[in-house]
């Protein structure tokens, strides 16, 4: 017998149509479609033999646009899977067809068409799908989200109103973007990016829930602060002790709770912007030296090689592997 279709969902739909399979390898095809997309979830039981679903998945750099059907489902992520996944991501989904409920934490959700809701990989969740579903769903980088919340904030799962002026939005916002599934350009995937993670943010607040810590508010704050001051190449760890009124000991000590030096957390956000502006760029002429200026750094050589070391690419390398249809005469 024919194993089920394993290979990785890509841009292209993804079916379970194929009248090769039972019950047991239509399953097990099902469960790997949806790790593929949705991270590391299981079936709580198996699907029918009459059981249908269609998926895809487009990549839009660090976050990820997934637009699924399929028919009466259910399944899971355990706390054990959470543990395992490294960084945390969420989901921001849209109800465009059918229904489905959420068990997340002691809480149920059940959504329907034109329903807005948000759901994390760090709380153990089950879904259960009792008819056939039309939904979209943005994935992206919990730390990304959050950065753009007040200090102190971290994200629950839940339904969001979507006559909320920025729920109506970003409900427009994720049905246009699957609507130009196949039409969204290269150039066009950092903008996506971050106008998804703003809005997401501006619809999140009423998610929001503050942490425990007293030292992760004031984390929180810091980090929020150097987001603001990434393109100022006088930042400093003195600098920021003394426009947040601290000393330079205790953002050392705050900073060391997460595993990292200051320098290394400003560092790595700049390295990521610098990524972000050197695929967005369309003219090669004096790429480098722009975008590092842009984001901090003074040196065009140091900036060289720590974004090599970081990304094993030089900037200018990185541009021509995001810009292989250019041919433009670099100068830099």
């Amino acid at each position: 017998m024919r194993e089920p279709k394993t290979q990785p969902v890509r841009e292209d739909w993804w079916s379970t149509d194929s009248s090769d399979w039972n019950d047991k390898n239509r399953s097990a095809a099902w469960e790997q479609a949806l790790r593929d997309c949705y991270l590391d979830w299981e079936l709580i039981k198996p699907v029918g033999n009459d059981f249908t679903a269609r998926i895809r998945q487009r990549p839009l750099h660090e976050i990820k646009l997934v637009e699924c059907c399929c028919g009466p489902c259910s399944g899971r992520r355990v706390l054990r899977q959470t543990n395992k996944e490294g960084e945390p991501f969420v989901g921001i989904q849209i109800i465009v067809g059918g229904g489905e409920t959420f068990h997340i934490g002691q809480q149920t959700i059940s959504v329907g068409e034109g329903d807005l809701v948000f759901w994390n990989s760090y709380e153990s969740t089950e879904f259960e799908v009792m008819a056939d579903l039309h939904k979209i769903t943005l994935l992206m980088p919990q730390s990304l989200l959050e950065s753009r919340l007040e200090m102190g904030m971290l994200i629950r799962g839940g339904v969001v109103n979507r006559r909320t002026a920025a729920g109506a939005m970003l409900y427009s916002h994720i049905r246009t973007l699957a609507s130009q599934f196949d039409a969204i350009l290269d150039e066009e995937v950092f903008g996506i990016k971050w106008s998804s993670i703003e809005l997401g943010a501006a619809t999140a607040v009423w998610l929001q829930q503050p942490f425990v810590s007293p030292s992760k508010e004031h984390t929180r704050r810091l980090q929020k602060y150097i987001l603001s001051e990434l393109q100022n190449s006088e930042l400093s760890i003195q600098k920021i002790a003394a426009d947040n009124g601290i000393s330079v000991r205790y953002v050392h000590s705050l900073f060391g709770a997460l595993g990292c030096t200051v320098s290394q957390w400003i560092m790595e956000r700049r390295l990521e912007r610098c990524r972000d502006a050197l695929g967005a760029r369309r003219d090669g002429r004096g790429v480098v030296k722009d975008v590092a200026f842009q984001w901090g750094f003074n040196d065009t050589a140091h900036f060289s090689r720590v974004f090599k070391k970081r990304f094993g690419q030089t900037p200018l390398q990185y541009w021509e592997t995001t810009h292989p249809e250019k041919r433009i005469q670099y100068a830099q």
